[in-house]
């Protein structure tokens, strides 16, 4: 991960976190890069919840059940015994009591949605990658997208940064239907329940570039 060119989630997680976090990470990052330019390996495996909204898609299209799904991959994984429970609870409770689609069919479409969102005059990229597309009883569709971080929680602004970022990012899909989950807090955002106010892509590119200064800071130190 380069913040030049980064995941939505780790963008929003950055954005907010508490300056020591925020720092460790920027660190790990730049280690990672400098390690890669020597000729080593940046990758330290594949993404940790991966395997996770793998089997959350397989929940909601009914070819699976979350809470046995979880329990095999903690079986094949140790590593996954602490977090993988915890967000397990977090997404069946939102889809029971607050996303509401515990009774109706739901139809996972195949292919996954992915974009970017190209901050050209600040030399920046951000990803979004593998969000869940769901029609729901062939008369809606959902385009959902996890923040999985432990720390921070997503803030109401958070949400609403996340979600312009999504509408700019997929503008083949109905900007209404996007929706943000943060699994570990049991909830989400929705224009509906975060509607945003305007100034989303101001507050955006200055966050950004505080981060892109910050990492480029700590590069030279």
């Amino acid at each position: 991960m380069s913040v030049l060119d980064i995941p939505l989630r780790k963008a929003l997680q950055l954005f907010y976190a508490p300056s020591p976090l925020r720092r460790s990470i920027l660190k790990e990052d730049i280690r990672l890069d400098r390690k890669k330019d020597a000729g080593g390996n940046r990758s330290q495996g594949g993404d940790f919840y991966v395997p996770f909204w793998a089997d959350v898609k397989k929940h909601i299209s009914g070819n699976g059940d979350l809470a046995r799904l979880t329990n095999d991959r903690i079986e094949s994984n140790r590593s996954f015994k602490r977090l993988y429970p915890l967000l397990q609870d977090g997404v069946l409770e939102l889809l029971s009591a607050k996303l509401r689609w515990s009774n109706e069919p739901i139809e996972i479409i195949p292919k996954s949605v992915h974009g970017d969102l190209r901050i050209e005059d600040i030399g920046g990229k951000i990803r979004i990658r593998d969000a869940l597309h769901a029609r729901v009883r062939g008369e809606y569709t959902r385009v959902v997208y996890p923040y999985f971080s432990e720390e921070p929680a997503l803030s109401e602004e958070g949400g609403r940064l996340g979600l312009w970022a999504m509408q700019n990012a997929l503008i083949k899909f109905d900007a209404d239907d996007m929706r943000i989950i943060d699994p570990l807090r049991k909830t989400f955002f929705s224009p509906q329940t975060a509607p945003l106010r305007g100034d989303e892509e101001t507050v955006f590119r200055e966050r950004y570039r505080s981060l892109i200064g910050e990492w480029e800071h700590l590069k030279r130190d």
